[in-house]
């Protein structure tokens, strides 16, 4: 009658299993426990399928096992998995999973275009995508005695939606927006936003400038918002301030529109002199108009409006 260890209850347990047969059985198996672990969460369950075990990361070691375990019949192993191996012979064998340990998320923001490639093992995905911010309006040179106001840039529109991991592409081209950029006459458009077909927002468009004229008062339009294309949550941006201009007093220049994740410039005022709008703050934000007063003749660029951003959040 063989010892009463963990090993052998092992063993015991796994010739009640019809049709088991132990490879090479030795006495190597004697006293050797029973063991728990985690699969290498780098594993991709596809290569399961080609007859590639996976790793293991074995309770009490802290790197992942060189060397690969095969797995008991039925049992399909999936990444970050806790499962229980027995000895066989000289080797161990996965039998089944005992309980599942929590993965942290994988975060990744992306600041420029690029690719976003499928995280094997995840269950759910949350895309976040910010379109980039329009520009404030700016002031072209003009004559003394006559003021110039700009109007804000509107902010990016912004969409979120949660999707199941597997109804997504293995890869996915992700879009980030960039900010308008901002000049003497009308502010440029933020750029659209996009994680492939799946979530996309536009940019917001530039603020205006009301140019030069000699009359008491004058007063550049606002931009209107941006809009949201494909999404779950969709939040338009903020459209931009308009600017005022008065000609025996000075010109007070719009703010720039706030997106969800980032703040328009704020607005700016003259009487003598000339003033640049404010750029943008954080993500997709519209940039701030500039304005001149009566005494000071020359052009004035407009706030830049700020870039986008896409965070993907991969849920396990």
């Amino acid at each position: 009658m063989p010892g009463s260890g963990s090993s052998n209850s092992g063993h015991e347990f796994l010739r009640a299993i019809a049709g088991f047969t132990e490879a090479n059985p030795s006495s190597s198996v004697d006293n050797r426990p029973i063991r728990l672990g985690v699969i290498d969460y780098e594993y991709n369950p596809l290569d399961f399928l080609g007859s590639i075990n996976p790793r293991v990361q074995f309770d009490g070691e802290t790197k992942v096992s060189r060397k690969r375990y095969a797995v008991m019949s039925g049992y399909y192993p999936l990444p970050g998995a806790r499962v229980v191996l027995v000895p066989v012979g000289t080797t161990y064998l996965i039998i089944g999973t005992v309980s599942t340990r929590p993965i942290d998320p994988k975060v990744e923001i992306f600041t420029e275009s690029d690719t976003w490639e499928v995280v094997y093992g995840a269950r759910v995905v949350r895309v976040q995508v910010q379109a980039g911010g329009g520009a404030g309006g700016g002031c072209v040179a003009s004559p003394l005695n006559e003021a110039c106001s700009g109007g804000g840039g509107a902010g990016g529109a912004y969409g979120e939606s949660w999707i199941t991991a597997n109804s997504l592409t293995p890869s996915v081209t992700v879009t980030v927006g960039t900010g308008g950029a901002g000049g003497t006459g009308t502010g440029g458009s933020g750029t659209q936003s996009s994680f492939g077909s799946y979530v996309s927002a536009t940019g917001g468009p530039g603020g205006g400038s009301n140019g030069t004229g000699p009359g008491s008062a004058g007063i550049s339009g606002a931009t209107g918002a941006s809009q949201v294309i494909a999404a779950d949550l969709a939040i338009n941006g903020s459209g931009g301030a308009a600017g005022m201009r008065m000609a025996s007093i000075g010109a007070f220049a719009g703010a720039g529109g706030n997106s969800h994740l980032g703040g328009g410039g704020r607005g700016v005022a003259a009487a003598g002199n000339l003033v640049t709008g404010t750029p943008a703050a954080g993500y997709g934000g519209g940039g701030g108009g500039a304005c001149s007063g009566i005494n000071d003749n020359a052009a004035a660029n407009g706030g830049s409006g700020a870039d986008g951003v896409v965070i993907v959040t991969a849920f396990f």
